[in-house]
C-alpha cells in the first residue's frame, strides 16, 4: 500500500463560511509546539512540490547538487543516509513494496533506479523521446512516467504536442505511444494499477480504458462529472465504477486504503470525515473542527493515517497544522497535539506525508532551500 502524499494549499476548496457552526474547539487556540527543521542539501532543480516518497520504514527525499541527483533516506528510527543516485535531471521518486524508485533523465534516455531495502540498486534504462514529465507513479513493483515532444506554438508551423508513457520494472521497460495529446500526461499509481491524468486507467499490459469518472485528489476514488455552470451541493462517487454513492455534501480531501475510503465532506454546516467501505456502505462520520482564527475562517483535511487526521489552516498566511485523534467518540475529534506553524515558509504548498508513527512536513523558504521536519504523532 502506497502512502498518500497530500499537497496542502494556502486555502481550502469549497470551504464553508467563517460563520459556520464550530462542532469542536478551534485547534488554533492550542499552543504552538516547537519543531526541529532540517535543510535538504543541494538546490531545488525542478518544479515544486518535490516528489518525496514514503516507504515502509521512512521517507526518500530526492535532491539535485552540481548536475547530479542524490537522495536522503530519512528513517523512522531517526537515521539519515545521503546517497548519490545518478548524473542527470530528476524526473521523480516513488515508493515500492521493497524500497524506492528514482527516475533520472539524460539526453535521449531515462534511467530508473530500483533501490531495495538491503541497499542494492538495480538500474533499468529506457529510451526517452522528448522531455520527461516531472512526475512518476508506482504500483509497488513498477513505475510509470511520461514524456512529451513538440507543442511549440508557432505562427507559421505550430508543432502538435505528442506524448509517450514508459512502464518500467526490474525486468525491462515498455514505451506506450499516446500520439497527440492536449496536455502532458501525469501518472498516478497504487497497488491496483495506474491512472493517467485522472481520466485513463492503465492495466498490466499497458492497455488503456476510460476511468468511470474523474479521479478525486490522490486516491482511487471517482466522481461523476458536474455539469458546467451549476452549483452542486452534493457529489456522486464510486470506488470502481460498479456502484455509486450520493454524498450529502461536496468531497474535498479523499483517501483510500485496504479498509475502504475516507472522504472529507463539505456542507453549509461545516466539514466531516466520512468513512465508506469498499461496498459503499457508510461506516462512521466524524465532525471536523472549524476555525474563527485562521485566515478567512478556512480549514481543511491535509492527510489521514490510521486514527490520526492532519488538520490544516493558515494563520497570517503561515501554514498551520494540528493532529486530531478520532479513535474515541465517533461524532467528534480531539486534538492530539498542539499547533505546528511554519513561520518562514515561502512555498504556496506544503508537502504533508504521514508515516506509521510520525508526520513529515516539507516546504521552501526565501533562500530557495527545501526545509522539512518530522513531527511525532
Amino acid at each position: 500500500m502506497l502512502s498518500v502524499v497530500a499537497i496542502v494549499a494556502g486555502c481550502g476548496s469549497a470551504a464553508p463560511s467563517a460563520s459556520s457552526t464550530a462542532r469542536s474547539d478551534d485547534p488554533l487556540t492550542l499552543p504552538e509546539i516547537a519543531i526541529v527543521a532540517e535543510t535538504l542539501p543541494g538546490t531545488l532543480d525542478g518544479p515544486w512540490p518535490l516528489s518525496i516518497a514514503r516507504g515502509a520504514h521512512g521517507w526518500l527525499l530526492p535532491f539535485s547538487d552540481g548536475g547530479a541527483v542524490h537522495a536522503r533516506l530519512v528513517g523512522d528510527d531517526g537515521s539519515r543516509d545521503d546517497r548519490f543516485i545518478d548524473n542527470g535531471t530528476l524526473v521523480g521518486a516513488a515508493a515500492l513494496r521493497d524500497g524506492f524508485a528514482v527516475v533520472v533523465a539524460t539526453a535521449g534516455a531515462a534511467r530508473v533506479h530500483f533501490l531495495a531495502g538491503d541497499g542494492s540498486d538495480t538500474v533499468v534504462s529506457a529510451p526517452l523521446d522528448g522531455d520527461a514529465v516531472p512526475a512518476i507513479a508506482s504500483d509497488g513493483t513498477r513505475v510509470l512516467f511520461g514524456a512529451t515532444h513538440g507543442g511549440q506554438v508557432a505562427i507559421e508551423q505550430p508543432t502538435p504536442l505528442t506524448a509517450t508513457l514508459t512502464l518500467v520494472g526490474r525486468d525491462g521497460a515498455r514505451v506506450i505511444d499516446l500520439g497527440a495529446v492536449a496536455t502532458a500526461p501525469v501518472p498516478w499509481g497504487d497497488a491496483r494499477g495506474f491512472i493517467v491524468s485522472r481520466e485513463l486507467l492503465v492495466d498490466d499490459n499497458g492497455a488503456f480504458s476510460l476511468a468511470p469518472g474523474h479521479q478525486v485528489r490522490d486516491a482511487r476514488i471517482f466522481r461523476k462529472p458536474i455539469a458546467a455552470g451549476t452549483q452542486p451541493t452534493s457529489d456522486i462517487i464510486s470506488l470502481d465504477g460498479n456502484g455509486w454513492l450520493t454524498i450529502d455534501g461536496l468531497v474535498g480531501w479523499a483517501g483510500r486504503d485496504d479498509a475502504g475510503a475516507r472522504l472529507e465532506v463539505v456542507t453549509s454546516d461545516g466539514r466531516a470525515l466520512l468513512e465508506v467501505g469498499d461496498d459503499l456502505t457508510s461506516r462512521s462520520r466524524h465532525a471536523l473542527p472549524s476555525t474563527t482564527i485562521g485566515d478567512g475562517g478556512q480549514s481543511w483535511v491535509a492527510a489521514v493515517s490510521g486514527a490520526h487526521v492532519v488538520w490544516a489552516s493558515t494563520l497570517e498566511n503561515d501554514p498551520v497544522f494540528a493532529v486530531l485523534d478520532m479513535s474515541g467518540d465517533a461524532s467528534a475529534m480531539q486534538p492530539a497535539s498542539g499547533v505546528v506553524r511554519l513561520a518562514h515558509a515561502t512555498s504556496r504548498t506544503t508537502i504533508v506525508s504521514p508515516g506509521e508513527q510520525s508526520l513529515l512536513l516539507a516546504w521552501t523558504e526565501s533562500d530557495g532551500a527545501v526545509r522539512y521536519s518530522i513531527v511525532q504523532w
